[in-house]
């Protein structure tokens, strides 16, 4: 009878403990999308980190917690145990896009909870720029729209010049799926030019070739 009486009770131990566990542990779900599409983005590594108070000691060090791949539908869940939480950090990357990281503060997650969080990831896409200026006397002013997403290194308010008998080359990496804007101002004499045009990045390497 006792022994019986001490099985009950290990199997009600297990019970709580198993309940407890599943009370502490939270869900995180959402969608992965494509920022310039809206379309659903798939194989995409999506990693909740945590940062903890052990002993009395802050660590401002993010531990993966827990980790998951969205699907077809840029779908994912995750879910992970409570440890002392300060804050969380989740993230989203994939092999040629630009990822995304974002930092939660702990209230914002609960046990129990319907906890939604949907990021945002960019196609990468590397742009080639080739020029050729052929003419003795003209010089070529070029310079991409400043106002362009994601394309920070090349899209500023800065002109490159390409000297008379010269060729230039250098390459950007900018947000695909868009079209960008160019304009190229043709010096000569007194004269000026001036030539507008687009690039389409819906590859991930574009080449662009000016030649005069």
């Amino acid at each position: 009878m006792n022994t019986i009486f001490r099985g009950i009770r290990f199997l009600v131990f297990i019970l709580l403990f198993i309940s407890c566990k599943r009370s502490d542990s939270i869900e995180v779900s959402g969608v992965i999308t494509d920022g310039k599409t809206g379309d659903a983005v798939a194989n995409v590594d999506v990693t909740v980190g945590v940062n903890t108070i052990t002993k009395g000691v802050y660590s401002n060090n993010f531990i993966d917690v827990g980790s998951a791949v969205s699907d077809e539908n840029g779908k994912y869940s995750i879910s992970f145990d409570i440890d002392n939480a300060v804050e969380y950090q989740i993230s989203a990357a994939k092999n040629r896009w630009f990822g995304a990281a974002d930092t939660i503060n702990r209230d914002r997650w609960q046990p129990g909870e319907a906890n939604e969080y949907d990021l945002v990831v960019y196609k990468r896409s590397n742009i080639d720029f080739e020029f050729s200026n052929g003419n003795s006397s003209a010089i070529l002013l070029f310079k991409m729209d400043p106002m362009s997403d994601g394309c920070v290194v090349c899209c500023n308010s800065n002109s490159i010049a390409i000297k008379a008998y010269s060729d230039t080359s250098f390459n950007c990496n900018v947000y695909g799926n868009q079209t960008l804007s160019y304009e190229v101002n043709r010096i000569e004499g007194g004269g000026t030019e001036l030539m507008k045009g687009t690039i389409g990045v819906y590859d991930d390497q574009v080449t662009f070739r000016y030649t005069r």
